[in-house]
């Protein structure tokens, strides 16, 4: 009985995330469906509805913290010591995605048009992305859903399960004709997340479940799409995107599957 008390505690948990990260950023997005320009107020609301994980994830934490909850969250996120190594990866992986896509773009999509921005702006998009571009989305979903999947799930599963919830939250910007989201098509962006998710679960754990550099990770990823020549409004554009994504996400698939025994013997460890 106590075990199956402690079960439901845990699924709830994952439920009440869901719940709050959606009904915070859903309420910040809905109303943009009617607004068709971009403006000021467009722009607000828009950012505003990107915080629902980061302040959903604030909610949950560890309930015994009372004293001092903020700080010790914030503590938790932005624990920006690591290895050189750790960032070298966080950095390079959505510019290898980006290499590759490029590489079958020229080979099996040459009529795809489009301007290349230099690269001297990357570092800018880049700072862009960590706050109101998907990176500090991290904190929730590697930060708090992953984590509590983890404990009862393979990270298979676990990370299947995150994307999926993490493609639904972002479907109300499908209906936001100004965004450039709207212009993928919508299965394409799904399989994209499940391999995406992949990706940040491999990474996540290699940099020993660091969510500073998950949020780099996500940030770095987002701001690869400002550096691919071809606009999405072209039907084979997220294409080549989508493959690279594959390819990588694919490779994490299979690491994630060979290391699943041993991941289960740490979450046993931090459980108990």
């Amino acid at each position: 009985m106590k075990f199956l008390v402690q079960k439901n505690r845990k699924h709830k948990k994952i439920v009440d995330y869901i719940l709050i990260s959606f009904g915070i950023s859903w309420a910040f997005w809905i109303p943009l469906i009617w607004i068709k320009e971009v403006n000021f107020i467009f722009s607000v609301l828009h950012a505003l509805g990107g915080f629902g994980p980061l302040i959903a994830a604030y909610f949950l934490f560890d309930p015994e913290v009372k004293k001092n909850r903020l700080k010790y969250y914030l503590i938790s996120i932005f624990a920006i010591k690591a290895k050189i190594k750790d960032y070298l990866v966080v950095i390079l992986t959505p510019l290898i995605i980006l290499g590759i896509a490029l590489l079958i773009r020229m080979l099996f999509f040459p009529n795809l048009l489009g301007e290349q921005r230099s690269f001297l702006m990357y570092p800018l998009f880049m700072i862009y992305m960590i706050f109101f571009g998907g990176g500090l989305e991290e904190p929730g979903w590697r930060g708090f859903m992953l984590k509590e999947l983890l404990l009862r799930k393979g990270p298979l599963l676990s990370s299947l399960i995150v994307g999926i919830v993490w493609v639904i939250w972002h479907s109300p910007l499908y209906f936001i004709s100004t965004l450039s989201l709207s212009q993928m098509p919508f299965l394409e962006f799904f399989i994209n997340g499940l391999f995406l998710s992949m990706i940040m679960t491999h990474v996540y754990f290699y940099t020993s479940r660091n969510t500073w550099l998950m949020i780099l990770l996500h940030a770095g990823y987002n701001t690869m799409f400002n550096f691919y020549p071809t606009p999405f409004h072209h039907e084979q554009a997220f294409i080549p995107l989508l493959l690279a994504t594959m390819i990588i996400g694919s490779i994490s698939s299979v690491i994630l599957w060979m290391t699943h025994k041993k991941v289960k013997e740490e979450d046993s460890c931090t459980e108990t």
